[in-house]
């Protein structure tokens, strides 16, 4: 079928209604002079269906045409504008007015000339006028890039029945605010704090009007966005909003007992999960009803496991005291990655009814069938008094679960924070007045439970790397190795953090922005001279590398998206997508292993007895080689995101790192930091890989 010879001639359409153009500047001057809020047609005749644009024009229609309603109006005050009120729909998107865009500046990274600089504000432009509103018709495309990229990272929103025609306006200005930042990173994102202000006004004003509102899912999913958003723009003045709009969410989920399970569905805290409650089985209502029960079940599960992960985030990127605990939290862990990415409620039921997978369901007819000798009393009533519950279902395979796994990671991460404040005072590791101290404040018998809860977790989590990956992964989606991505970062970094603990959290010092967190992050986490060094163990070294090396491992590899295009047609190339919390990990990471390089480094960089050079002796002890075999760990780490490793007997040469003078920069660690620069500079789509790499680039 031909295109129509009118599309030719216009080829401009309004994504607002059928009217077409042949200029796109007729079509931005249709866009703001038809579409904008201001010309909306607010003033409705009392009399009529017809309605006016100003208020001035309502009044003359009523004299002229109803006569009595004018008599009646003219003992009465003049009116006033009627309230806005959240709308939804298409038109949602067209409802942002000029005199909603703050004087503020884009959110623009701009490096401070000093650590701990606020961003310099620029202008930003008006992206409401006729010359910049074609931002309006990319709508679309911001959304898509919020779910093809970002979405992974907080996943409440339940991506297959989400509908842009019944969303509320603020939730999708929330969305479009974090989908710009995707859409075209690392350029002028004025269009994304423009949503970002216009968005939280209104959201702000709906719980003004109806505090209760909050009892509505999708008011904590948008503030959870702006929130987000605030925290990691790298902005001095959003980062006191994104505190402020954390408080507010923390204070309404307590009073309107959000944290709870069954509050709003009304399951009175069954607290069942997906497959198991009797409330989901498709066999007691229709699928469509179980599947819609479900959806909306977990999304409120999901998003209050979203609120405390924010939680966690300003606590470990700032050392801000958390809000939230995991003991308030009552909800089961969230549902597999598949059931919630069920396409439809046929699918859904398949899932939810196929029946659970364990290792010990078959019966084997040819075995021994004889029972085993009884243990008797006394072993039966200790294992009754070290595990109360022996019957309880234990945790399975997380291989489709990568949220619930990553919560899991959160929560032990916290724990560990506390226990290492408690640590602080409880034990002889931080004395007063002395410079020099352990490198881990956490005493073995607290640190050994710890890492055994990791380990068990790790051993029910897929390897992303490993070469059964493909067999995990399938034919399926749903089950992306990008989704594991921040789980094993956190996980790693946990595991670094119940042995070199953060300097922020040790040393008590509160940042109340990112930047400046960075900036104070760098002073406390590089290397001190021996008078003010921590005391390593041998112990710590080893526990250190083995993580090291896996989050650089990590960071070389992180989760690229689509390739996009611009309105050429040109290829931008693979994008980073990585989480900034997950970047904030690998600083603090990276921080924590320039030490160690330095520390191994400098053990390799004394001195040669006098007249060894002319016999050609080394003296190598088991200080020396183990110092050689951590700097070729880390030395592989870093190849494996730089083409590729080396073989033969180039590989892991450290000859050149040996230097007559104590303290001379070797060669490794020149490359280790040129590689934690190269590395963070391709994080462009949040500023946080650029003041990272400012940091770098002045210290």
């Amino acid at each position: 079928m031909g295109t129509p010879p009118s599309e030719n001639i216009k080829p401009f359409c309004c994504p607002a209604c059928p009217s077409r153009f042949t200029r796109q500047e007729n079509l931005n001057r249709h866009t703001a002079s038809v579409h904008r809020k201001s010309n909306r047609r607010p003033f409705p005749c009392p009399q009529c269906d017809v309605s006016f644009s100003r208020s001035d024009l309502r009044k003359r229609h009523i004299r002229k045409c109803h006569p009595q309603q004018a008599e009646a109006q003219q003992s009465q005050p003049s009116e006033t504008n009627p309230p806005d009120q959240i709308s939804s729909g298409q038109e949602n998107l067209q409802s942002l007015s000029s005199n909603q865009v703050i004087s503020g500046g884009a959110l623009e990274l701009h490096p401070p000339p000093a650590p701990g600089a606020g961003a310099v504000s620029v202008p930003a432009l008006d992206i409401f006028s006729p010359e910049n509103i074609s931002w309006l018709f990319r709508l679309p495309q911001f959304i898509t890039a919020f779910f093809e990229r970002f979405y992974s990272t907080f996943p409440a929103i339940h991506r297959p029945t989400f509908d842009v025609a019944a969303a509320k306006e603020p939730l999708l200005q929330a969305i479009a605010c974090i989908g710009a930042l995707y859409h075209s990173p690392g350029g002028n994102h004025s269009i994304s704090l423009a949503l970002f202000e216009a968005g939280l006004e209104s959201l702000d004003k709906c719980v003004r009007e109806d505090r209760s509102r909050f009892r509505e899912i999708w008011v904590t999913q948008a503030y959870i966005l702006f929130a987000y958003f605030a925290l990691y723009s790298c902005r001095d003045d959003k980062f006191s909003t994104a505190m402020r709009i954390h408080r507010k969410m923390v204070d309404a989920a307590r009073e309107y007992q959000l944290l709870q399970d069954g509050v709003l569905s009304g399951n009175c805290g069954s607290g069942t999960s997906p497959g198991q409650g009797d409330g989901f089985l498709p066999s007691l209502s229709s699928p469509e009803q179980a599947w819609q029960r479900f959806i909306d079940n977990e999304s409120r599960k999901r998003t209050v496991y979203c609120l405390y992960y924010l939680d966690a985030q300003f606590s470990v990127c700032c050392n801000i005291r958390p809000l939230l605990t995991a003991l308030e939290v009552k909800y089961e862990l969230p549902c597999r990655d598949d059931v919630w990415s069920a396409p439809s409620a046929a699918a859904w039921s398949m899932l939810v009814q196929a029946p659970e997978f364990s290792f010990n369901e078959e019966d084997d007819v040819d075995a021994n069938g004889e029972p085993r000798p009884a243990h008797g009393d006394l072993y039966e009533t200790l294992m009754h008094l070290m595990n109360p519950d022996p019957t309880a279902h234990p945790l399975g395979l997380l291989w489709y679960s990568s949220f619930a796994a990553l919560m899991l990671v959160i929560q032990i991460q916290m724990m560990i924070r506390e226990l290492t404040l408690a640590s602080t005072f409880l034990y002889n590791n931080v004395r007063f007045n002395e410079t020099r101290h352990s490198l881990s404040i956490i005493t073995e018998a607290n640190r050994a439970p710890i890492m055994q809860a990791l380990n068990n977790l790790a051993e029910l989590m897929p390897k992303p790397d490993s070469t059964t990956w493909p067999i995990v992964a399938g034919n399926d989606p749903t089950i992306n190795a990008a989704l594991w991505h921040p789980v094993w970062m956190a996980w790693h970094y946990t595991a670094i953090s119940l042995t070199h603990h953060d300097a922020l959290l040790t040393s008590g010092i509160v940042e109340y922005s990112l930047p400046t967190a960075i900036s104070t992050a760098w002073e406390l986490g590089k290397p001190r001279a021996k008078a003010h060094r921590d005391i390593y163990e041998d112990r710590d070294v080893m526990r250190l590398v083995d993580n090291l090396e896996s989050i650089i491992k990590i960071l070389t590899t992180p989760p690229l998206g689509p390739i996009s295009r611009d309105s050429t047609g040109v290829a931008n190339g693979a994008l980073c997508i990585e989480d900034p919390f997950v970047t904030m990990l690998g600083f603090k990471a990276c921080m924590m292993g320039w030490r160690l390089v330095r520390l191994m480094v400098l053990g390799l960089e004394q001195p040669l007895p006098y007249g060894s050079e002319y016999l050609n002796l080394r003296l190598s002890t088991i200080y020396t080689v183990s110092a050689q075999v951590v700097l070729a760990k880390v030395m592989e780490a870093l190849s494996v995101g730089g083409g590729g490793r080396t073989s033969g007997s180039e590989k892991y040469q450290f000859h050149d790192g040996y230097h007559n003078e104590l303290g001379a920069t070797s060669t490794t660690e020149a490359k280790y930091l040129e590689w934690t620069e190269r590395t963070f500079a391709m994080r462009g789509v949040w500023p946080l890989g650029d003041w990272v790499v400012a940091v770098f680039n002045e210290k």
